[in-house]
């Protein structure tokens, strides 16, 4: 399903409201929610993620 791409006179055109639901809407909450064109993003966000926690991305600590 396309998705629809909304521009700055279709916001304006919303009430606030509108506006602030079609925000939540477009909340991933679940990433086998993602797109399968994001994907390959969503990948690397965890590759890097698994990294840091692993201690591989973190800085050399300061020799005082």
């Amino acid at each position: 399903m396309k998705r629809k791409i909304w521009t700055a006179d279709d916001l304006e055109a919303l009430s606030a409201a509108e506006q602030d639901d079609l925000f939540q809407a477009s909340i991933i909450r679940d990433l086998s929610d993602v797109p399968p064109e994001l994907q390959p993003l969503v990948e690397r966000v965890r590759a890097r993620i698994q990294g840091r926690i692993a201690g591989h991305d973190l800085p050399a600590p300061n020799a005082s």
